[in-house]
């Protein structure tokens, strides 16, 4: 073949020439053709990025409010004029603006939209060699103005069972979640159309610490929870002036005289007494705000705050029930009780010495219990002996020599020991630093969570910072998840619950039961501490003196509220007291928690993910799944919102799951 060719080339006959001259005006034609063609692609994708980016531009004014069609027409061609390369002139296109306005009144509901048509005449330049003078097409850009903002608040299990490859899956699917519902966005009509929070949760949820002076927070130690375990009127060592606060009969808060102002005591007090700062964590609230958005503020007076509530509907006041309490895991008593021997008078015995055994024996025991505080000499050591009487403010308790009475060993009198609070300002610890996993911040073990971000990298930054550790609490990471989709306080940077253009959703993952740590017979306390307190049996005083004893019960309050719940016959008489007791009662307060988001139009989708075989989460989290109410209908319907999958389907469910949000974002 190639030889040929050759031979062609060389050929000087004239029928080779004749036929060049006729084979040149076809490929002309082809050559010029193309030229044409190319031109009008240019041309036509031109025009239909710049209708595309004026139909959306017309959408936002729509969704501002403006709904006159003429000045909607007038700012849409002047936008697609400005986006238009310098390449086409008015003269070759006429530009055509239709609106339509849509009907909410049928379900689906019908969105408005914005029609946007360009009709352009290109005269080619070579056309005409093969009978084309002009192509002419009609272009045009439909925008839906149905499509809908979303909010996602991303509450996943952190607990201590997510270790490994199991939080490190999470980690990779989560942030797959993430782009697939920010890239459902790329083309919208409506300002920050995708907003995620994450709130990673354990035992216990971390609020940040950047918000410890929040109005929120109780910065005055006005909650009823406050208090528990700290015996300030008794124990607490100054030679200032002090009181137990009242207002009408009510014992509101501890104060000190300090320069001539009255100062409330608080948790960050003893926060500062031991030199640790406040890890970020929160105590559950009392019922009904454990499972309620309700808010207070401290820098309201006490009559107007807890006048400004009442979450439970008896026609009384709650509002200090609903401050948020920083969370404080108290110093524990020592595993062995000091005892004076006959003969000893040295002051400065050192701790270890000369003691016996106690009855029980505590995990988070950081301080030395038996060493007294003088505020006029704190570097002096007062050791104290076994017949300590609270009340004798500002004086050695030294036993008298030979008594061997132990008034403050045995399971009672421990409790005491918890409560004392010249151990804190005496600041004497045992070996080992404070952490996440001993001393206050025992059991705060999660990373902060991060409120509704409209930044994409930032959300998933956030997700790759997430760590496995602690207990499993979906309670309070389901609520915080609410409140971060709420319009106000703790958080407002939702959008309001009658916004129809917006949808709200919780994607609750866990892998294991609601679990508190019990200890059985070991303690006094009946379990370890963590955000619902110690579940005492008893040792509760409604009349409150501020000395260290709780005024009510967390655990058993709310479960006459069960009506009508699958949880509805979980009844206790006393302080319950093993883990199945426990995961029963979470259980419960947790699903009037998701009735309470859903009924407020948040949609839940849940995923049971590798639990456990005995334990009722499944039961628990397909109960608690489920679409958002708003005006007693479901906002979504036909849509899988429970998911119970093992570590090779977490991907399939979260992708599902995006892929729904998505869709529900763009349909109107």
């Amino acid at each position: 073949m190639l030889k040929r060719f050759k031979s062609l080339l060389k050929d000087t006959s004239g029928n080779v020439a004749i036929m060049g001259g006729l084979l040149i005006i076809p490929l002309m034609s082809v050559v010029g053709a193309t030229i044409d063609y190319t031109s009008y692609i240019n041309l036509r994708n031109d025009v239909q990025n710049s209708l595309d980016a004026a139909g959306l531009a017309a959408g936002r004014e729509v969704a501002d409010g403006e709904d006159d069609e003429g000045e909607l027409e007038i700012y849409s061609e002047t936008f697609f004029e400005a986006n238009l390369d310098n390449n086409i002139d008015s003269e070759s296109y006429e530009f055509d603006f239709d609106f339509v306005p849509g009907d909410t009144s049928i379900e689906p509901p019908i969105p408005d939209q914005v029609n946007i048509c360009v009709d352009i005449d290109y005269d080619t330049i070579f056309g005409h060699l093969i009978g084309v003078q002009k192509l002419e097409e009609r272009i045009c850009s439909i925008v839906s103005l149905g499509n809908r903002t979303v909010e996602v608040a991303l509450v996943l299990d952190n607990s201590g069972s997510m270790s490994g490859n199991r939080i490190s899956t999470l980690r990779t699917e989560a942030k797959a979640l993430v782009d697939t519902i920010f890239n459902s966005a790329q083309l919208t009509t409506l300002p920050d159309p995708v907003k995620f929070s994450l709130v990673p949760f354990a035992g216990t949820v971390n609020v940040g610490t950047q918000n410890q002076n929040q109005a929120w927070m109780d910065l005055n130690g006005w909650a009823p929870a406050h208090h528990e375990n700290f015996d300030w009127e008794n124990t607490y060592r100054t030679n200032n002036p002090t009181r137990v606060f009242e207002s009408g009969g009510t014992n509101i808060g501890f104060e000190e005289q300090i320069g001539g102002t009255w100062e409330w005591k608080t948790r960050y007090d003893v926060f500062d007494m031991v030199g640790e700062s406040w890890g970020g964590c929160v105590e559950m609230r009392p019922w009904p705000h454990n499972t309620l958005d309700t808010v207070a503020f401290s820098t309201d007076t006490y009559n107007n705050l807890n006048d400004s509530v009442d979450a439970d509907g008896d026609g009384i006041g709650d509002g200090t029930s609903a401050l948020f309490v920083p969370f404080f895991a108290p110093d524990e008593p020592d595993h062995r009780f000091a005892e004076r021997q006959a003969g000893f008078t040295d002051l400065t015995i050192a701790p270890g010495t000369d003691h016996d055994p106690d009855d029980d024996s505590y995990r988070n025991n950081y301080l030395y219990d038996f060493q007294d505080y003088n505020p006029s000499s704190p570097t002096q050591r007062i050791q104290l002996y076994t017949d300590f009487e609270p009340g004798y403010v500002n004086q050695a308790r030294i036993s008298p020599e030979g008594d061997d009475d132990d008034p403050q060993r045995g399971s009672d009198d421990q409790i005491n020991r918890t409560n004392w609070m010249f151990k804190y300002q005496r600041n004497q610890q045992y070996n080992g630093s404070l952490s996440q996993f001993h001393g206050p911040n025992d059991g705060c073990t999660v990373r902060p969570m991060n409120e509704l971000s409209t930044d994409q990298q930032t959300v998933k930054d956030n997700i790759d910072l997430m760590i496995a550790s602690g207990t499993t609490n979906i309670q309070q990471g389901l609520t915080w998840g609410w409140r971060t989709l709420s319009p106000s306080e703790p958080f407002t940077g939702g959008r309001e619950y009658d916004d129809r253009k917006n949808l709200k959703f919780v994607i609750l993952l866990t892998d294991g039961n609601n679990f508190y740590s019990a200890d059985g017979d070991s303690t006094p306390n009946n379990t370890a501490y963590g955000a619902w307190g110690y579940a005492r049996p008893d040792n509760v005083d409604p009349q409150n003196i501020f000395n260290g004893l709780p005024t009510h019960n967390r655990w058993l309050e709310g479960l006459d509220e069960l009506d009508g719940t699958i949880y509805e016959n979980t009844t206790f008489d006393i302080t319950p007291e093993s883990s199945n007791d426990f995961e029963a009662i979470m259980n419960a307060h947790t699903l009037q928690a998701c009735n309470n988001v859903r009924a407020a139009g948040i949609s839940v989708y849940a995923i049971a993910f590798d639990v456990p075989s005995t334990g009722g989460v499944r039961e628990l989290l397909e109960e608690c799944a489920g679409s958002g109410i708003r005006d007693g209908q479901e906002i979504i319907a036909n849509t899988q919102f429970y998911h119970d999958v093992d570590g090779n389907e977490l991907k399939d469910a979260l992708a599902n799951i995006a892929k729904q949000i998505a869709n529900l974002r763009i349909a109107g």
